[in-house]
């Protein structure tokens, strides 16, 4: 879960943060962190996050 502090992120939000961040840490694992999806992945959480904190 991440915690912000002095901001609220929406609920619905958080959950598509949270499923993202756990499909990107089991496709890293199974095919390893320098595989395309992996690294697709990892480009997309990074975007969603720099969205919510970057404003």
């Amino acid at each position: 879960m991440i915690i912000v502090y002095e901001q609220k992120i929406d609920p619905e939000l958080n959950l598509q943060i949270e499923k993202l961040r756990e499909e990107l840490i089991e496709t890293g694992l199974s095919k390893g962190f320098n595989n395309p999806e992996t690294i697709q992945l990892s480009q997309q959480l990074d975007k969603l996050l720099n969205d919510v904190f970057i404003r």
